[in-house]
């Protein structure tokens, strides 16, 4: 449907998958600019483990916080992409060098056994009917497929423009100081905001992030998955006030 957004901000890789313009394309994702695009064009995105895959080459939005992703139709064609493109990169300070799964084989093992959790706050609140028919569904399906769900808590996060603001702006600090006329007029302000970070701040969100790292796996005590909507509402129509790649996501205009 032309008339609606496609998700932000790897929009065009998620179009072209749907399209059939390819069999599979490369996102990025620092706060769901892969899953939002996917979701919006109805295929398959995945955001790796954070280090899986090298972030080498791409046009950096926040070191801490940048992902690559691949986009297809289907899970299987993710796996296929996930085989070629996971790995260590000597080159980028961010990859881990851990053993690589065969992502293929992985589909054909069972799933009698695992766990789900749903966090229901902030995931589930506020659903656009449509959406939360939608996931009642696919949970009703996914319990069947596995040993069940419980709802779960999970701790809080900082906020994640704390960190890729700053961040951001050094990067293109040479750039937004020399030609600011070359940046879209929503990209500069957010770069310009940056400008006010406060250094305890970012320093502060950068370590509640590597402390919630390693707190995350508490959360999966209990539960092996967790099951959440990708967006809280269906894509917005080009035309409706404050519009954008995200689809009112209220990501980052940059993201």
């Amino acid at each position: 449907n032309l008339a609606h957004v496609t998700g932000g901000s790897s929009g065009g890789p998620g179009v072209a998958v749907a399209a059939d313009l390819c069999f599979a394309s490369i996102g990025t994702d620092t706060a769901g600019s892969v899953r939002m695009p996917a979701s919006h064009c109805g295929i398959v995105g995945l955001k790796p483990t954070y280090g899986r895959v090298s972030t080498r080459g791409v046009m950096t939005l926040s070191w801490t916080l940048d992902h690559v992703g691949p986009m297809c139709k289907t899970v299987e064609d993710v796996a296929l992409m996930m085989n070629v493109i996971a790995g260590y990169d000597d080159l980028d300070p961010t990859t881990v060098n851990e053993p690589i799964v065969d992502y293929l084989r992985a589909l054909k093992l069972p799933t009698a056994k695992l766990r789900l959790g749903i966090p229901r706050k902030p995931f589930f609140d506020n659903l656009d009917g449509e959406v939360a028919q939608a996931s009642d569904a696919a949970l009703a399906v996914l319990r069947k497929l596995t040993a069940g769900a419980i709802d779960v808590q999970l701790p809080a996060t900082p906020s994640p423009a704390t960190i890729w603001g700053p961040e951001a702006l050094v990067y293109h600090s040479k750039w937004i100081a020399e030609t600011p006329e070359k940046y879209q007029p929503g990209t500069r302000r957010s770069l310009e905001g940056a400008m006010q970070a406060k250094a305890t701040d970012y320093v502060r969100a950068r370590r509640q992030t590597e402390t919630l790292r390693r707190e995350i796996k508490s959360a999966f005590a209990a539960v092996d998955l967790l099951v959440t909507p990708t967006m809280k509402a269906p894509p917005q129509a080009l035309t409706a006030p404050g519009a954008g790649g995200g689809g009112g996501n209220n990501n980052a205009v940059f993201d």
